[in-house]
């Protein structure tokens, strides 16, 4: 007869019994066979008492035959987890509590702002880039507008404002043009002043 073992978390085997005597099997191991239903520990085998107790006699005039594969690990594991459900003490049911109420993290008095769902549509272009870009190059009132109009395409567009948050994209775009324009303005009057 051919036995599996199963150690150090793998499947091990097929073995002979006096294979055994060198795997190390205790009591706890849990071990299959042809013809067992599922895995179980080596000491509810009778055939593998005298294994436990280090007695190589009974098994040396015993020939070897060829076994089935074992069930898989998945089998195993459920069996392993059946038994430590089994031996745990079973816990006493606490008393249902009522659960707590969040604290608010607004003052008294004020309301949470509404909770709104977004539009269908996407979001309007909102030309942050390129309003953080002129800003930063050209310092004008007009990009650092344009960059205020920016910011308030996704702001209206998070809250469910479609149409505000169109309006705020148009804006940024014109205050862009606007921006690049009086930035080569300059450029213009001192290529004309200068003649180049």
């Amino acid at each position: 007869m051919k036995f599996w073992i199963y150690q150090d978390g793998a499947q091990k085997g097929p073995f002979t019994i006096l294979e055994l005597f060198e795997m190390n099997v205790t009591p706890q191991t849990p071990v299959w066979f042809e013809g067992l239903d599922k895995w179980r520990p080596a000491s509810e085998i009778d055939s593998l008492q005298a294994l436990l107790r280090g007695d190589r006699t009974p098994y040396e005039a015993d020939a070897a035959s060829e076994g089935e594969v074992p069930p898989t690990t998945d089998r195993i594991d459920a069996v392993l987890v059946e038994e430590v459900v089994e031996t745990e003490p079973l816990a006493q049911a606490e008393e249902p509590q009522e659960p707590k109420k969040p604290a608010s993290k607004y003052a008294p008095g004020r309301r949470a702002p509404r909770r709104t769902e977004l539009p269908d549509e996407p979001c309007p272009p909102t030309y942050l880039g390129w309003s953080i870009f002129l800003t930063v190059c050209c310092c004008s009132p007009v990009s650092l507008a344009s960059l205020v109009a920016s910011i308030f395409v996704s702001t209206y567009y998070n809250s469910g404002r479609l149409d505000k948050s169109r309006r705020a994209s148009n804006i940024a775009a014109w205050l862009i043009m606007v921006a690049i324009a009086l930035g080569f303005l300059p450029m213009f009057f001192l290529s004309a002043l200068t003649g180049n």
